[in-house]
């Protein structure tokens, strides 16, 4: 209650402060961050299955000789990347656009973040300093370079940790709900989501 009525008073800061991170983890990674990558391990298959995707020809690997269907990882990553080539089917000349996609999941990802650490009680100087620290941090560059699954990964479960923190009016039965999508898309994301199941349930 404290929290909601403390949000509710400043909800226009809390509102500038997340766009402000946002902003400034993406401006920042946009200038570290190269144009163009040299995809690697995961990277070929989230990329390349992107490709599939969107060329309409179902969630496979055409960098594998034969084709064969991406039973590696999930798809909701190539899925979300396959955008990239929806808005420019021309390869590498779409890389620009696929590394904006992977930017707008970590700023958002830092957003969720600041909020996670705000409702659970942190100050905004400190959960913004952690929100940026971490934003702009070179091991996550990395991540997002290669379009790793982390970072959407990631961003799910900042959300499905909000939900928990200091439980608003939603109902539980909501709340439930909501987390049961959010740890359906999890997995459609990553299955290291398994790890996640049993603290769900409790």
């Amino acid at each position: 209650e404290i929290y909601t009525l403390s949000l509710h008073g400043a909800l226009p800061i809390y509102a500038a402060t997340m766009l402000a991170i946002m902003l400034v983890v993406f401006s920042f990674m946009w200038w570290i961050t190269p144009d163009q990558a040299l995809y690697v391990a995961d990277s070929l298959y989230y990329v390349g299955s992107a490709q599939s995707l969107a060329q309409g020809q179902g969630y496979h690997c055409p960098m594998l000789i034969g084709n064969p269907a991406n039973g590696f990882y999930p798809p909701l990553q190539s899925l979300y990347l396959s955008a990239a080539w929806l808005l420019n089917p021309v390869f590498p000349d779409n890389q620009i656009i696929i590394k904006a996609l992977m930017l707008l999941l970590w700023s958002l990802a830092m957003a969720a973040l600041f909020a996670v650490l705000r409702k659970g009680g942190l100050g905004r100087l400190a959960a913004t300093t952690i929100s940026l620290t971490v934003g702009t941090s070179a091991v996550w560059a990395y991540f997002v370079i290669h379009c790793f699954s982390d970072v959407l990964f990631s961003l799910l479960a900042f959300v499905a940790t909000w939900l928990w923190i200091r439980p608003e009016s939603q109902r539980l039965q909501t709340r439930i709900a909501l987390t049961g999508i959010i740890l359906a898309l999890m997995y459609l994301t990553r299955i290291a989501t398994f790890g996640f199941f049993p603290g769900a349930m409790l």
